[in-house]
């Protein structure tokens, strides 16, 4: 298993601000008031670390606490102003900080009756606070989130929940890397993008690897644990009856090569094109049971070299969990449906739960090599995300995504590659229009369930353009 590239849980710190002369006023007041805090955030616990629960009235306490959380390593903090907050005590150290701001707009009482009293208002009046220290941020141009509600509504508790694990996404995608080995296909051109730029705003490492990486030899030990694990992977396959031993042992020499060099470089995705690898002296095949091995493990890969989608497929990781690299092929009229495949790129991770993939032998018609080795198999069928990451023509990284569903069907047994089909709800001639006007390109990732909403915010965080297509 690649371990750097496990999503890890999201962790947050807890702020709360007010007014320092209630302090004077109300002796008991900071005591109170944490305590209140606490059991506001305590539904988060199951799923978020909370690091720290933090109280401040003046500047120098709040970059204490910031400070803190920096060094803690926090994905956001929580902002409750737990009484009136006069802001400039409290907000210039907000604005110079680079950790994510979500403000938790919230109070202890659920309504107010006729009996409303002094006491009840003391607890209740935050949002005050609140107002007056988003409005400084707004004016200094500083970005924020905004949750309002109460921690015993379950919806307000999953906002919360889902605002902190974007950010951790957000986290992991500006601590990743991503490599293209060799050259890209030549003349791709919806692949093309400003590498310095995407380093920039997304802040994913980006590097340029040699072939000879490929070639790398491994030791005896090392390929005889491989031949362990890939005879374990055999009992979950159907095996080809033409595949050698020699075959077998050809592919897992390239994982051993790619899996160092994955691990070496803390590679989150990886792309590699099969006309450049495989008329590099001493590469023996286009290693393709070796990427699909490691997508199945988490890597992002893009087809022909294309380290846009790659890149694009490490956002869909850290988002979504199992990503798969993949395109749409043919168009199904009759049925709404498009059929996607690829050379032999496709997370097997993936594959239908209701029947073994096959390991398949193939000789590859559009380049000279040694035979390889891929799965064959369709996609499990449920709701999915396709997700495109484009440009539009004033230079803005443009997140397109639609939702639709992976078709219950077997992969057609002709087309020897993995194979499946995606079913639209939307007359498909619709969807395809509306997503070439948008410059979608003809590579995308694909994620199961419903991630709009998280695309959608990643694309806020980033400062990105964001459009989802009904289909």
């Amino acid at each position: 298993m690649l371990e750097h590239l496990k999503q890890r849980r999201p962790a947050a710190a807890v702020l709360g601000t007010y007014l320092a002369l209630y302090d004077k006023a109300f002796p008991d007041y900071r005591n109170e008031v944490s305590r209140i805090a606490g059991n506001a955030i305590q539904p988060l616990r199951s799923d978020i670390d909370i690091t720290q629960i933090g109280i401040a009235t003046n500047s120098g306490e709040v970059a204490a606490f910031l400070d803190k959380a920096g060094k803690d390593g926090v994905d956001a903090v929580i902002l409750m102003s737990l009484g009136y907050t006069n802001s400039l005590s409290v907000a210039q150290p907000l604005i110079e900080s680079d950790l994510p701001l979500i403000f938790f707009n919230t109070q202890v009482l659920r309504t107010v009756t006729s009996q409303f009293n002094d006491q009840d208002l003391l607890h209740n009046h935050g949002m005050q606070g609140v107002q007056d220290i988003a409005a400084v941020l707004v004016r200094a141009g500083r970005r924020f989130e905004m949750v309002t509600g109460l921690p015993e509504q379950p919806e307000i508790i999953d906002e919360l929940r889902f605002r902190i694990s974007v950010q951790c996404a957000a986290s992991q995608i500006r601590q990743s890397h991503v490599a293209l080995m060799g050259e890209a296909m030549p003349g791709m051109g919806d692949s093309v993008f400003d590498e310095k730029q995407y380093e920039k705003v997304f802040g994913t490492g980006i590097q340029h690897l040699p072939r000879n990486c490929l070639r790398r030899p491994a030791g005896r030990r090392t390929i005889q644990r491989s031949s362990r694990s890939g005879t374990r992977i055999m009992n979950y396959l159907d095996i080809d009856p033409s595949m050698t031993l020699l075959d077998h042992l050809r592919s897992i020499r390239q994982e051993i090569a790619l899996r160092s060099v994955v691990n070496e470089h803390r590679l989150s995705g990886l792309t590699l094109s099969f006309d450049s690898i495989a008329t590099y002296p001493g590469i023996e095949t286009i290693p393709f049971y070796a990427i699909n091995k490691l997508m199945a493990e988490g890597m992002a890969y893009g087809g022909e070299g294309d380290l846009f989608v790659t890149a694009s497929g490490v956002i869909a990781h850290y988002l979504a969990g199992d990503v798969t690299f993949t395109e749409m092929y043919t168009m199904d009229f009759d049925n709404n449906c498009v059929l996607n495949s690829h050379m032999a790129e496709c997370n097997w991770k993936m594959a239908r739960k209701d029947r073994k993939p096959a390991l398949v032998r193939r000789q590859f018609s559009l380049a000279e090599s040694e035979p390889f080795l891929f799965f064959h198999f369709a996609l499990e069928p449920g709701p999915v995300t396709l997700f495109d990451l484009t440009m539009t023509s004033e230079g803005q990284f443009h997140f397109i995504t639609f939702e639709c569903e992976v078709d219950d069907l077997p992969a057609c047994e002709g087309l020897d590659r993995p194979n499946f089909r995606l079913r639209f709800r939307r007359d498909l001639r619709q969807v395809l229009n509306e997503y070439s006007l948008l410059g979608g390109g003809h590579h995308l990732n694909l994620v199961y369930g419903g991630h709009t909403n998280g695309f959608k915010a990643l694309a806020e965080i980033f400062n990105c353009k964001f459009t989802s297509i009904e289909a």
